[in-house]
């Protein structure tokens, strides 16, 4: 049976085809809040149809959406494509682990689906990193439960506020430089940003693990988390499909 998986979030709309519990095909395709439900069925449907896949064969929908100007949109999407009515990640799905924060409605249902499948996949405690238009890094400890986390400004909107707020700085490659005292313009940018940002993050991670065990299986997601990890070290795995896999477990747990 064909699963399709969607993900939107603020700054991408990443749709994973799962087929007898695998991920079989992925696509990302960026957000657009002024497309017609009309122009993401075409857009979709043409995807599809580059794996030899109809809308017909399209069995079931799961989402996680965190655009709330896109609820219906989505919803209207998967009953005029699809036929079906779709399955919405949320704080009220049966879950595999408790949500120990102030308000559960307050929690994104990427963070959500990503935590399921950070705890079916790599056990507890964890540390889940997504290197989104926000940065996210959320604690499960070793009793299961879901402690809550940082938000950070994502590293692609803290290079833009940089480009727009001082427009005699060039914009840079998002690599390791040479060292933390940049010699030139673009190298002290770097040693700002991608430098900084990773002390950001380490020390974050690192007073997470001082509450919830050192032994926290550290796990990265997002569009940066494999730049990010290539000069840093700090995470143990990176694991881009983890949201769409999250989807899919709460889909499963939850059908009935």
């Amino acid at each position: 049976m064909n699963i399709l998986a969607i993900d939107a979030g603020n700054t991408n709309i990443v749709l994973g085809l799962f087929r007898e519990g695998e991920l079989v095909h992925h696509w990302r395709i960026h957000t657009d809040r002024q497309k017609l439900v009309d122009e993401y069925a075409d857009l979709i449907a043409s995807l599809l149809n580059k794996v030899d896949i109809k809308p017909i064969d399209i069995k079931k929908v799961a989402i996680s959406n965190v655009v709330p100007s896109f609820q219906n949109k989505l919803t209207v999407l998967s009953r005029r494509s699809f036929g079906v009515e779709p399955f919405f990640v949320s704080y009220k799905n049966k879950l595999n682990f408790n949500i120990k924060i102030d308000n559960p409605k307050e929690l994104g249902a990427d963070i959500i689906a990503a935590a399921v499948a950070g705890v079916e996949k790599y056990g507890i405690p964890s540390i889940i990193i997504d290197f989104g238009t926000a940065t996210t890094i959320t604690a499960i400890d070793r009793d299961g439960d879901f402690l809550g986390g940082s938000i950070a400004p994502g590293l692609a909107i803290s290079c833009e506020a940089l480009y727009d707020n001082a427009p005699h700085l060039p914009r840079i490659n998002l690599v390791n430089p040479p060292s933390m005292i940049g010699k030139n313009t673009v190298t002290a940018m770097q040693s700002g940003i991608y430098l900084g940002y990773g002390h950001l993050v380490r020390g974050i991670v690192g007073e997470m693990k001082q509450i919830i065990g050192d032994d926290a299986k550290v796990i990265a997601a997002g569009g940066l988390a494999g730049v990010f990890d290539k000069g840093h070290k700090i995470v143990d795995v990176v694991d881009q499909d983890i949201v769409l896999e999250g989807i899919y477990i709460l889909y499963k747990m939850n059908r009935d």
